[in-house]
C-alpha cells in the first residue's frame, strides 16, 4: 500500500477490517493495486475506566456520521456528531454508542408517543464526548415521551443509559422523564461519569429517574456536573407523582443539584412515593425539596423516607416545610449540613449520633480530616465557614487543613445533644501549666481534661489530677 512516498506493508488480505492499525495510520487517498479507498479519520474521545475510575482517552476507529436523516442507532455500532445535526423520533435498537464532537451540536426532538432520543428496555445508549466536553446533544420529547429514555410508542420502561461525557440536556414531555422512563413506567439504570448533565422533568416526571407515577429505577454518578429538577409531585432524582419509590441513588463523586418539583424529594420519591435507597459516598450534592413537605433526600410528601446512607462527600439538604432527611439514616463520614431527620441518624455501630458543626475559619477548597477512626474523609469542603460531622457520644480529636492552614478541635459529645457547635482550639504552645505532667498548651486535652476555647481548663472526669 502506497500513501505519497511512503509504504505500508500488508500481508495478504489488504481490507481495512484485516488492517485497522494500517489503516488508522493514514489518512487521504490510498492507493491499493489500481484503485483508491478514501481513509476516514479516527475520532479520539474520552471514556471512563471502570478499574482506575477516572476517564481516560481512546480512540474509535469505525463509525458512522450522525446526519438530519438518522432516524436509528443500531445495536453494535458507533455514531459520532461533527457538525449541527437534528433528529426525529431517534430510536436506540440494542446497544450503541455515540460520540459528540468539541462544538459540534445533535438536537433530537421526538414527536407525540416518542422521546427525544429513545432508549427503551433491552436497549443501551453509551454518550462520549472530548477534550474541551463541548459537544451537545438536547434532547426532549413532547407527549408521552422522555428526553432520553422510554416512551410510549417503543417501549414505557427505560433501558440504559450511560454518559461518560459532553454536554447533554434532557427534556421530558408531557408525563416522561428528562431521562429516564414514561407514564407508569421504571426508571432504569442511569450511569453518569462525565460531563454537564441537565436534566428537566415533564408534567409530573423527575428530572432523572420516573415518569408520571413511574419508579426511580437505578441511578449511579460517579463524576461531572449534573443538575436534575422534578417537575410538579416528582423527585429532582428519584420517582414521578406516585410512583412507587425513589429506586436506587448511588452518588460517588461529581457535582449534584437535585431540586423536586411542588411535594417532591430532591433525590428520592415523588408525591405520595417512598425514599428508596440512596448512598452517597463522594462529590458535592445539593438537594432540595420543594413545597408541600418535599425532604431535601427521602421520601415526597406523605410517606416515609426509605434509607439514606452517607459514608462521604460534601451534602447539604434541605427539606421544604419538611424533614431534610428520611426515615433510616446512617452517617459514617462526610460533611453533611442537614437540619431534622424522620429519625436521629446512627453510624454503622448503631451509635445515635449528633451533628457537630465545627468553624473552620480561613479554611478554603479541599480540606483534609485527621483524627476520627472509620469516618469517612472524601470530599470535604466547608459550607459557609464551617464543616459538619455527624459523631457519638465521647469526647473526640480531630483535625481539619487546606494544605497551608490547619486547625485543631476537641468535641465533646454528651448524652442528649443532637446539635453542637465546636471553635478551632488555640494554637499548639508550651505555656507552662501542667496537668499531670502533661503541658496543658501543647496537648489542649488528656484523660479527664481539656483546654481550648477562651483558654479555660475543664477538669471534666475523674481524678486525681495533679496541677
Amino acid at each position: 500500500v502506497t500513501c505519497g512516498t511512503d509504504e505500508i506493508m500488508m500481508a495478504g488480505d489488504t481490507s481495512r477490517a484485516a488492517n485497522p492499525l494500517a489503516y488508522a495510520a493514514i489518512e487521504g487517498d490510498v492507493t491499493v493495486d489500481a484503485g483508491a479507498i478514501p481513509i476516514v479519520p479516527s475520532i479520539p474521545y474520552r471514556a471512563w475506566n471502570e478499574k482506575t475510575r477516572q476517564m481516560e482517552d481512546r480512540v474509535c476507529m469505525h463509525y458512522e456520521i450522525v446526519t438530519n436523516a438518522t432516524a436509528t442507532f443500531e445495536g453494535g455500532q458507533w455514531y459520532v456528531v461533527t457538525g449541527k445535526v437534528s433528529t426525529v423520533n431517534l430510536t436506540v435498537n440494542g446497544s450503541a454508542y455515540l460520540i459528540l464532537c468539541d462544538d459540534a451540536t445533535l438536537t433530537a426532538t421526538g414527536e407525540i408517543g416518542f422521546a427525544g432520543v429513545s432508549v427503551s428496555s433491552g436497549s443501551s445508549l453509551s454518550i462520549f464526548g472530548q477534550e474541551k466536553e463541548s459537544g451537545c446533544l438536547s434532547a426532549k420529547g413532547v407527549q408521552h415521551g422522555a428526553g432520553i429514555g422510554g416512551c410510549d410508542k417503543v417501549g414505557r420502561d427505560c433501558g440504559e443509559i450511560t454518559i461518560d461525557g459532553g454536554t447533554v440536556t434532557a427534556t421530558g414531555g408531557l408525563f416522561g422523564a428528562g431521562i429516564g422512563s414514561d407514564e407508569s413506567a421504571v426508571g432504569g439504570a442511569v450511569t453518569i461519569h462525565g460531563g454537564m448533565v441537565t436534566a428537566h422533568g415533564g408534567h409530573g416526571s423527575a428530572g432523572i429517574g420516573g415518569g408520571i407515577s413511574g419508579a426511580g429505577g437505578t441511578v449511579t454518578i460517579d463524576g461531572g456536573t449534573v443538575t436534575a429538577t422534578g417537575n410538579i409531585g416528582s423527585a429532582g432524582i428519584g420517582s414521578g407523582w406516585q410512583g412507587a419509590d425513589g429506586g436506587t441513588v448511588t452518588i460517588n463523586g461529581g457535582t449534584v443539584t437535585a431540586e423536586g418539583g411542588k411535594r417532591g424529594a430532591g433525590i428520592g420519591g415523588g408525591n405520595c412515593g417512598t425514599g428508596g435507597t440512596v448512598t452517597i459516598n463522594g462529590g458535592w450534592v445539593v438537594a432540595i425539596g420543594n413545597n408541600d413537605a418535599g425532604k431535601g433526600i427521602g421520601g415526597g410528601c406523605a410517606v416515609s423516607g426509605g434509607t439514606v446512607n452517607i459514608t462521604g462527600g460534601t451534602v447539604e439538604s434541605y427539606g421544604w416545610n419538611a424533614l431534610d432527611l428520611g426515615e433510616t439514616v446512617m452517617i459514617d463520614g462526610g460533611n453533611v449540613k442537614s437540619r431534622l431527620c424522620e429519625s436521629q441518624p446512627t453510624n454503622e455501630k448503631d451509635a445515635l449520633l449528633c451533628r457537630v458543626r465545627v468553624r473552620c475559619p480561613g479554611l478554603e477548597g479541599l480540606v483534609s480530616l485527621e483524627g476520627l477512626e472509620g469516618y469517612g474523609t472524601n470530599d470535604i469542603y466547608p459550607i459557609d465557614g464551617c464543616v459538619y460531622l455527624w459523631l457519638p457520644r465521647g469526647t473526640h480529636r480531630f483535625a481539619l487543613s487546606d494544605g497551608e492552614k490547619a486547625l485543631r478541635y476537641c468535641a465533646i459529645v454528651n448524652k442528649w445533644d443532637f446539635d453542637i457547635t465546636v471553635e478551632p482550639l488555640p494554637p499548639v504552645v508550651d505555656i507552662g501549666f501542667f496537668v499531670n505532667g502533661v503541658d496543658i498548651g501543647s496537648s489542649s486535652s488528656g484523660p479527664g481534661w481539656t483546654y481550648g476555647e477562651n483558654n479555660v481548663l475543664s477538669l471534666d472526669g475523674n481524678g486525681p489530677f495533679v496541677l
